[in-house]
């Protein structure tokens, strides 16, 4: 069995950290609404219930939950400002994200056996790297299928304000985000990370192979006997030893800005800000959505007036 190096040791459990990374990866959002784009500051809490997106995994059967939610967005919108609009097919960004999703679980499943191998083996140092350059290949991946569902759904909202417009005036056209670039940074530094394991860990030194002294011959009498071994075999000139060779649209809520467009059965705004519509959601969804604001406020991590106007908020926009 071959002898365990630390350089061995280093990069074999690099690669199996890689590869098993990947498994984490599909767990990053890769399609979501910008709430705090949308909302400000109030959004990002909102944003965090985890509600507004989905990750890797929520893709894999080919559904988006998310996609759901924008399309409700864009036919409420629409409609409230009495607009015909029909909206592009965006079905087939989900079946490309869930196509990736699988490649991506394939390359981790692979990789982390790969991974184990090598480390348990002593052997396979040039597998470790291969593992290492599939699973960034696999973090890439996964870049691209948020960003595939993100570009897509932006894409169509920017649609959506040019045939709203000048009622759309003011609203961002950047409503959904994704996150799966954190994943590719981190192989990516994981890569750079073995890149100095495999320079500055140094192969260990082999030593040359040493001869054995020659059994006497036995039958060594006599004028003409001589040992097998008496003579030391010729070197071949050429010979070298064997060790030699190296192996969401913008709020103007709170900032005083131009109002957005208003829902018929919510006239007029407050002090702090203009109403907009949320995304669609069922009751009992509605019931967790007001029970996070009345936590949010009890925390103090919102005021009254904020708290007040985002439950008016959710009741015009559920009339």
């Amino acid at each position: 069995m071959k002898k365990f190096t630390a350089r061995h040791i280093c990069l074999s459990l690099t690669a199996l950290i890689a590869a098993a990374f990947l498994f984490t990866a599909l767990l990053f959002t890769a399609v979501g609404f910008d709430m705090e784009n949308m909302f400000g500051s109030a959004g990002s809490m909102l944003e965090e219930s985890g509600y507004f997106s989905e990750n890797g995994y929520d893709v894999l059967d080919g559904k988006s939950a998310v996609l759901a939610m924008f399309t409700g967005l864009v036919t409420d919108a629409t409609s409230i400002l009495q607009k015909t609009y029909h909206m592009h097919e965006l079905q087939p960004a989900v079946d490309a994200a869930q196509i990736i999703g699988i490649a991506v679980l394939a390359l981790a499943a692979l990789g982390t056996i790969g991974g184990l191998a090598c480390l348990v083996s002593g052997r396979g140092t040039k597998l470790a790297g291969v593992i290492l350059v599939f699973s960034l290949i696999g973090g890439l991946a996964y870049l691209a299928e948020g960003l595939v569902l993100s570009i897509a759904m932006n894409k169509e909202w920017e649609r959506v304000l040019k045939a709203l417009g000048e009622s759309a005036e003011g609203l961002s056209a950047d409503i959904m985000m994704t996150k799966a670039y954190i994943p590719a940074i981190v192989l990516f530094g994981l890569t750079i990370l073995f890149a100095v394991f495999a320079a500055a860990v140094k192969k260990p030194a082999e030593q040359p192979a040493y001869a054995q002294p020659a059994p006497q011959n036995i039958y060594g009498q006599g004028a003409n006997a001589q040992s097998a071994y008496a003579q030391s075999a010729p070197q071949n000139a050429n010979a070298q030893s064997a060790y030699a060779q190296p192996a969401y649209a913008q709020s103007t809520y709170g900032q005083g800005a131009q109002p957005a467009p208003q829902n018929a059965n919510a006239q007029g705004t407050n002090a702090d800000g203009a109403y907009f519509p949320l995304p669609p959601m069922s009751d009992e969804a509605g019931l967790r959505y007001l029970s996070g604001l009345k936590a949010l406020l009890d925390d103090g991590a919102i005021t009254e007036a904020e708290f007040a106007f985002m439950k008016e908020n959710y009741f015009r926009t559920k009339r």
